[in-house]
């Protein structure tokens, strides 16, 4: 591979990454310059059927959604407020984003916290039907997935979803 090559894949690798937030951005770009490099060396026909399956194993485990730094749900009692699948995910990206330093999730991390750390059974279709069409209130980031399959969603908190939870927050309290 010559350094125009080289050069190209970097670029490609820093584009596919660009709008996400750290620890999402350097992960995200080391892995897809790892896969684009290895790529490289393969006929690209035959680039799925090269990989083992201990490598997809590894890239399975290497999701986002291990990422999440721990929350303590005693810090949030506020969440009961909320009635609905739609609201709680608004309290959550605005909680990740506001204590954690974290713009953006995506449906699975959502239901994860509110399923295993407030312990309110959610699915991720749930959260994905609830954030979909909430234009006003998120905005949904696609993320190429470099296992093949569909891309993957981060939803970021927006004006409109942080004044909706203020305004259930001052109306119960």
């Amino acid at each position: 591979m010559n350094s125009e090559e080289l050069k190209e894949k970097v670029n490609l690798a820093k584009s596919a990454v660009e709008g996400l937030e750290e620890p999402l951005k350097s992960e995200g770009f080391r892995t897809i310059l790892s896969r684009l490099l290895e790529s490289a060396d393969l006929p690209k026909k035959n680039l799925s059927k090269k990989i083992s399956k201990v490598e997809k194993k590894n890239a399975k485990s290497e999701t986002i959604e291990e990422n999440l730094p721990p929350l303590n749900r005693t810090s949030y009692p506020q969440i009961v407020l909320f009635k609905n699948t739609f609201e709680r995910s608004l309290f959550i990206l605005k909680i990740f984003r506001d204590d954690k330093e974290i713009d953006g999730l995506t449906v699975v991390q959502i239901s994860q916290v509110l399923t295993d750390t407030f312990r309110i059974k959610t699915s991720k279709e749930s959260v994905s039907m609830a954030l979909m069409n909430a234009t006003k209130e998120v905005d949904r980031i696609a993320v190429p997935n470099l296992n093949g399959g569909k891309d993957k969603y981060i939803y970021k908190i927006m004006k409109g979803g942080e004044d909706l939870i203020e305004e259930i927050l001052k109306n119960e309290s």
